[in-house]
């Protein structure tokens, strides 16, 4: 590459995040998982990282570059410990480290025995400039105070999935006159608008992205007024939260979101062209007075058209000092009930009350139409031990009204993910172009049963071949359904209809109907068919018995 030896980098296996490029690996990454995307190949995953490496702009490899000499310098005076470069938190273990910097050598010698050298650092800059161009996003999604990196996760069976955790961003409020923080926040939110798309209904799905602002409308509450976080993004998008206290403690008593209809982006086609704003003065979020409020699991706020799910937050009003306090006061989404909403008992028979209908659409952000449609309704049947060890099991219908879809969609695989309080399922569906045919390959189900053993599960199917169905058509069945998930999970669906490829604008391609709906239909076919065969034969019983009567005297 024409770069001379005293210019490369020697990495230190203890201390990687000395290298610039960790950084840049953890940008990639953020773009690759932006908007919630998914992977359920390898080949797809690739493709990935390779499109998302094309547009990094130089600017951003130089930024990161440049700042090899601050980080070294920072890793020094710390002695190994955390630094603070440009906003990204690096950390180090505490080797004897010996930089040289040209011909400049610096060493620092800890108790450790071992070494670590390092060279200046030029040709990573010039491979990376090479595939640069810009990025948006940085690496790691807080969480409750700590950075963790979003990156794969393990199933119970073993095999490696590929998890997308939302990002959480952090908010400051500080008091004008003493500079110190009056509101703290850690938010990570999804939003779900509906809105008027040309002459139909649309839909926008989008979370509230990294580089979201404290607004300066943000104030402590004086003079009569009260605290209030406002978080502004995008094109005039905002979300704004109020806080107000009692004797028990402090809430968010409104929650209020605008958004600007004209962001071709979150709202493509919009017929309207003005800022919308709903609010809600039921946000159900509070904590005790010296006490931070937490909730890792989603919490819903219905706002007129949107709904906006927060999860993995963290967040703390009336402050006394710049730091969040150490007592937590837990949302009711974080906490298992008692016992279980509607627990079967072990021999009773389960309720089998159908769920309500749902419409779940997906659409690609900036494009036109839909790439996923499905309507359904949902039933969870889970088979799992009980505290006492004890086995039973636990139905319940998921209620589309406090459902949040999201997904993607790409050439040859389609995900439909339905987030909510009861239940976290992904449906995950395959193109085999070979064949001809889709059908659903994957499912994933997070839930909570309360008076379980153990009271969270995370169920995986594995590889799964439901709903097989012809390409360019959907998928029908009016019927009850049975999806066998695993031995331990059950889905049931009613109503279903469903088409991941190849949808035209926002109708259902020809239906192909299940085996159940097929069957159903014999039975009246096969009862007509006797009824009429039964009038047939008394039709022919009358034609002959009137011709005998009309045959003339007979010979004695």
């Amino acid at each position: 590459m024409g770069i001379k030896e005293d210019k490369l980098m020697v990495l230190p296996p203890s201390s990687p995040d000395l290298n610039p490029i960790e950084n840049l690996w953890s940008i990639i990454k953020r773009s690759v998982y932006d908007g919630g995307r998914q992977f359920t190949s390898k080949q797809q995953l690739w493709e990935g990282i390779l499109s998302t490496c094309k547009i990094i702009e130089a600017e951003t490899i130089q930024k990161l570059t440049n700042s090899m000499d601050e980080r070294v310098q920072k890793l020094l005076s710390n002695k190994g410990s955390y630094v603070q470069i440009s906003g990204v938190g690096l950390s180090c273990p505490k080797p004897a480290v010996k930089i040289v910097l040209g011909n400049t050598y610096l060493k620092h010698h800890s108790k450790h025995d071992y070494t670590a050298t390092i060279r200046v650092f030029t040709v990573i800059k010039v491979y990376l400039e090479r595939i640069g161009r810009q990025i948006q996003r940085a690496d790691c999604a807080c969480h409750f105070g700590r950075w963790r990196r979003p990156w794969r996760r393990r199933t119970d069976t073993g095999r490696l999935r590929i998890f997308q955790f939302g990002s959480c961003v952090h908010f400051d409020v500080k008091d004008e006159g003493t500079k110190t923080s009056c509101i703290l926040a850690d938010l990570s939110v999804n939003f779900t608008v509906d809105y008027k798309r040309g002459e139909k209904q649309g839909k926008s799905l989008f979370v509230l992205p990294d580089n979201a602002l404290t607004d300066q409308a943000s104030s402590c509450g004086k003079n009569g007024t009260l605290p209030l976080l406002v978080v502004a993004f995008g094109l005039g998008h905002s979300l704004s939260l109020q806080f107000n206290k009692s004797d028990a403690g402090y809430q968010v008593n409104n929650l209020t979101f605008s958004y600007n209809l004209t962001d071709p982006v979150l709202f493509p086609e919009s017929s309207e062209n003005d800022t919308k704003k709903v609010s809600s003065n039921k946000a159900e979020i509070s904590a005790k007075t010296n006490w931070f409020y937490q909730c890792s699991n989603p919490h819903l706020v219905v706002m007129d058209n949107v709904n906006a799910s927060f999860h993995h937050v963290k967040l703390q009003a009336y402050l006394t000092s710049n730091n969040y306090s150490t007592n937590a006061t837990i949302c009711k989404e974080d906490v298992a009930p008692t016992a279980a909403p509607t627990t079967a008992p072990t021999t009773a028979p389960p309720n089998n009350t159908k769920p309500d209908i749902g419409t779940y659409n997906i659409n690609i952000t900036g494009k036109a139409g839909y790439c996923l449609m499905a309507k359904m309704g949902l039933r969870l049947n889970i088979t799992y031990i009980k505290k006492d060890n004890k086995a039973t099991f636990y139905e319940f219908n998921i209620d589309p009204k406090k459902v949040i879809p999201s997904g993607n969609c790409s050439n040859d695989s389609a995900t439909l993910i339905l987030s909510s309080v009861q239940a976290n399922i992904s449906f995950n569906f395959v193109l085999n172009a070979t064949e001809g045919k889709f059908y659903l390959g994957h499912v994933h189900v997070n839930t909570t049963v309360a008076d379980a053993k153990e009271s969270n599960f995370s169920i995986d199917s594995g590889n799964v071949s439901f709903l097989k169905t012809t390409a360019h058509k959907s998928y029908k069945c009016n019927e009850k359904q049975t999806l066998q998930i695993t031995s331990n999970l059950s889905i049931y669906t009613y109503n279903l209809q469903v088409q991941p490829f190849d949808v035209e604008g926002d109708k259902f391609g020809p239906a192909v109907e299940c085996a159940e709906d097929q069957n159903g239909m014999l039975v009246p076919i096969i009862v007509g068919a006797a009824l009429a065969g039964l009038v047939l034969i008394v039709l022919i019983a009358y034609l002959i018995g009137r011709k005998r009567s009309h045959a003339g005297y007979q010979t004695i």
